[in-house]
């Protein structure tokens, strides 16, 4: 019988691995260099000219903050802090979807509105199967990302009441802004993370974020914002 529990066990931990895996390719693969990926039914894919590659490291007081984190610190406050960031994102994309003007963003909302739940699953699956307090939901035990809650919750607020070009001048501000921050966190993971795929989730988002960020800002250069 213990045998068998090891097994099960050993099973669900190549399964999540898998399922995360799968997303950051997905989610890389949005990004992928003269490429136009889609889904059924299509979803056009949010793409530069090229991949972007990461610059070289800003430290920011978030840079710093985070530099100071490592192993299993690094690892849960890293999870609670991206979960709520993500969540945020959600809430932020719910409000493009029906307040923007402009095509381009509407797209990215929906990417987003894809991609990004299904991510919160997986990291949300890595924190009960690594012990980590839960930081969101009604089982809340630990409260380190009530910052990013917070901030978050600030920038959907600021959205809520836009429409038209005030709307998408606005959120390519906060949605920039709100991508960075998961940059400086992200920079430190790939030396300072305590688990393999903390490692290459880190490296991943550096680059799919920063990708993101560039073609907001041309969207700015481009509509005068």
């Amino acid at each position: 019988m213990k045998r068998n529990h090891m097994f099960a066990a050993s099973a669900l931990s190549v399964v999540v691995l898998l399922a995360a895996s799968a997303l950051f390719v997905g989610r890389t693969a949005l990004m992928s260099k003269g490429r136009r990926v889609e889904t059924k039914p299509p979803t056009p894919a949010l793409q530069t000219t090229e991949d972007v590659s990461p610059k070289p490291i800003k430290e920011s007081e978030t840079y710093k903050i985070w530099q100071q984190l490592t192993g299993e610190q690094y690892d849960r406050n890293f999870l609670g802090n991206l979960i709520a960031h993500h969540e945020g994102t959600i809430e932020m994309a719910k409000l493009a979807v029906t307040n923007s003007q402009q095509l381009e963003i509407k797209e990215l909302a929906n990417e987003m509105l894809t991609i990004e739940p299904a991510e919160v699953t997986s990291y949300l699956i890595w924190q009960r199967q690594w012990g980590y307090p839960a930081t969101s939901g009604i089982d809340m035990q630990d409260h380190t990302a009530m910052g990013m809650m917070n901030s978050a919750a600030q920038k959907k607020e600021e959205l809520s009441s836009l429409t038209g070009s005030k709307f998408d001048s606005a959120f390519l501000r906060l949605m920039i802004e709100h991508q960075q921050e998961i940059i400086d966190m992200s920079q430190p993971g790939k030396t300072n993370a305590q688990h393999q795929e903390m490692m290459n989730l880190t490296e991943a988002l550096v680059i799919t974020q920063s990708n993101q960020i560039e073609k907001m800002r041309q969207w700015q250069k481009v509509w005068g914002f």
